[in-house]
């Protein structure tokens, strides 16, 4: 999980240096689709993004996994810390045979 972190900075960091000559006003290449300009790196700041977005989302689980496993872990031990009583109940207790009548 934590190679979709490390593309995503990869990402960012070439989607920013892509984009860099065009808000300095250089002249650059752009992307034409419909008779609309654009430059690549905003498709690279998506897959950045989306590489950013795909880490959290495991975080995420992976942390919540871990709370549930842990809730159980501890409702587990405090169901075997209850002890039973010490002193039998003498009621019940089968021990001696019955007295006789």
């Amino acid at each position: 999980m934590r190679l979709n972190l490390i593309l995503g900075f990869v990402w960012l960091g070439i989607g920013l240096a892509m984009l860099f000559p065009q808000v300095s006003g250089w002249q650059t290449m752009a992307l034409n689709v419909a008779n609309v300009s654009f430059s690549a790196g905003w498709l690279i700041l998506a897959m950045s993004a989306y590489n950013f977005l795909r880490w959290y989302v495991g975080y995420s689980s992976r942390s919540q996994q871990e709370r549930n496993s842990e809730l159980n872990n501890l409702a587990r031990r405090s169901r075997r810390q209850e002890t039973p009583p010490t002193d039998p109940d003498p009621n019940f207790d089968f021990r001696d045979p019955p007295a006789s009548k």
